[in-house]
């Protein structure tokens, strides 16, 4: 239907119940045993990252181990006093690590690889790591009369101590995440004051009451986010938090963040460190519909803004109001929510002022993405590549420059209901925006999910009652295109 002032493309397709339709099947996973760890040692200052992040899946070093097993002693002070000169001709007087490795020496924790080198660089091994924590926690002596030397000996008591559930077979370099679990199991632990002889719980001194939190079952907590609030604070609602990129590192299964009323400013990318569960997702959300504006800062503005990685599943991210100072000029990254996890939730949002898209979903399954409003975008409101099970209904996609919704890459299984596609009045980019609605190709070979429905097809689609709008006459080139779709209504 055509005017002389405005051309409306009204895409309306009526749903029928085909056999080879199937959306929103949905699998049971679970939260990584190590991730909620790393995070508990992450917020109590245990492990520390550098300027390449916190590294889970890097091999820790014998430097970084030796640190994080003072800290749990909470030997800091002492380290800064044992700062300086070692035993060790490769540890200077001037290494970061100095003071914790003079310290964990002293107190008989560690020894070096040699008698004169200690090997700060080099790679710890999970049984080097679990006799550090026996020792550390003061039962190296009672360990070592075990009769069968090292490791075995060290093992046996970390199991019967409960450090470990079992001795493992083999032996193996350990991750920064796997040292985090065997590190957070430690604060449970009595340790036995070398003064005294008297046991107290780790984790007692850090202030941490309760129960060792099981990952597997732990049902969460409601957190809080106040522009007045403060990092340091504990997060309750009287105490609440201040930063979201603080705060969403700090949430696990089953947790909730809840942003007070009010302007955040965000000067770091918002990612998280765990991930939920089916029966106890982590949500992010306003306490009023887009009652928290958050504006991320101009150092941003060519980085994705907020972002779920791999393995992080069961995400929901709701009810709030994202813009930033500047846009990128060119930079493809500039993204506001990226999302990597599988069944991650996008709700309800006010997204606009952007660069490339205002939500992008890559390799993802099971994601939902609904009743949000993005404006303003040079390229795409949504884009999703080689994605599954996906839902994206009654969103608001306008003033866009390329494509409203584009959905790509060998997809299956879709469902595109409800949404307002309206496209910008006047050119944002260097090509003409070329469609409402994309369905499959528009995307690199690699990036299919199989030669076997061929490389650019989108499969199994469901799209219907979505209003294309293009107030401009003859400026959109189509209001929905299919490409090598296959099983598509």
């Amino acid at each position: 239907m055509k005017q002389t002032k405005k051309y409306i493309s009204l895409v309306l397709t009526l749903l029928m119940l085909f056999t080879n339709i199937y959306v929103g099947a949905e699998a049971e996973l679970t939260e990584k045993s190590g991730s909620y760890a790393l995070m508990q040692c992450v917020s109590l200052g245990i492990l520390k990252g550098d300027e390449d992040g916190i590294r889970p899946d890097s091999v820790i070093t014998r430097a970084e181990a030796v640190t994080a097993v003072i800290r749990i002693l909470s030997l800091e002070e002492t380290a800064k006093n044992n700062q300086g000169r070692t035993s060790f001709k490769d540890v200077g007087d001037n290494h970061w690590a100095s003071g914790h490795i003079n310290t964990a020496f002293i107190r008989g924790i560690v020894n070096g690889k040699t008698e004169n080198l200690f090997d700060p660089s080099g790679n710890v091994s999970r049984f080097q790591m679990i006799k550090m924590l026996v020792c550390a926690l003061g039962y190296g002596e009672d360990a070592s009369s075990g009769g069968e030397g090292y490791p075995a000996d060290y093992l046996n008591y970390a199991k019967d101590m409960g450090l470990i559930d079992y001795v493992p077979a083999e032996d193996e370099f350990l991750s920064r995440g796997d040292a985090a679990r065997l590190l957070y199991d430690a604060l449970y632990i009595p340790v036995v004051d070398e003064v005294t002889g008297q046991k107290e719980e780790l984790a007692v001194r850090f202030g941490v009451v309760g129960k060792k939190e099981d990952p597997e079952t732990r049902q969460g907590k409601n957190y809080y986010l106040s522009p007045d609030g403060n990092d340091d604070a504990t997060g309750d609602e009287e105490n609440p938090w201040k930063t979201l990129s603080v705060a969403t590192k700090r949430l696990a299964a089953g947790d909730t963040l809840i942003l007070e009323d009010g302007t955040y400013y965000e000067s770091n990318i918002v990612l998280f460190l765990n991930g939920g569960r089916k029966d106890a997702p982590i949500t992010v959300t306003s306490r009023n519909m887009h009652g928290a504006k958050i504006i991320f800062r101009e150092n941003l503005r060519a980085q994705r803004k907020m972002e779920t990685g791999r393995g992080q599943d069961y995400i929901t991210i709701q009810n709030l109001e994202m813009t930033q100072e500047a846009i990128s000029n060119g930079d493809t990254n500039d993204i506001f929510i990226a999302i990597y996890g599988n069944y991650n939730s996008v709700l309800y949002n006010k997204i606009y002022y952007g660069y490339e898209e205002g939500i992008k979903s890559h390799g993802t399954k099971g994601m939902r993405v609904i009743g949000n409003e993005v404006d303003d975008m040079v390229h795409e409101g949504f884009d999703a590549v080689n994605v599954e099970d996906l839902v994206v209904a009654n969103n608001r996609f306008t003033d866009w420059g390329r494509v409203g919704i584009m959905i790509k890459g060998g997809s299956r299984n879709i469902r595109v209901n409800g949404n307002y596609v309206e496209v910008a009045e006047q050119m944002k980019d260097v090509r003409a925006p070329s469609q409402g609605i994309g369905i499959g190709g528009s995307t690199d070979n690699h990036s299919g999910m199989g030669s076997s429905y061929g490389i650019h097809e989108g499969y199994n689609y469901a799209v219907w009652n979505n209003i294309v709008y293009c107030p401009t006459k003859d400026f959109l080139n189509s209001g929905m295109t299919f490409s090598g779709s296959k099983d598509c209504i």
